[in-house]
């Protein structure tokens, strides 16, 4: 897993099933964005995200 910020867009060609996205929000929460299923057909893709808080 790569663990450097993105330093531009990531387009949906190299994007691959498996790949995993951190996210930190606002109010300091962490986020993984996981990607489960991509259609080249349609352009869908299916994400699972999974979080955590400060408590």
């Amino acid at each position: 897993m790569n663990l450097n910020p993105l330093g531009s867009s990531l387009t949906f060609a190299h994007m691959r099933v498996g790949m995993g996205l951190c996210v930190v929000t606002g109010d300091h929460q962490v986020v993984l964005l996981k990607l489960l299923r991509k259609t080249a057909a349609t352009h869908a893709l299916t994400w699972s995200a999974t979080a955590w808080a400060r408590g």
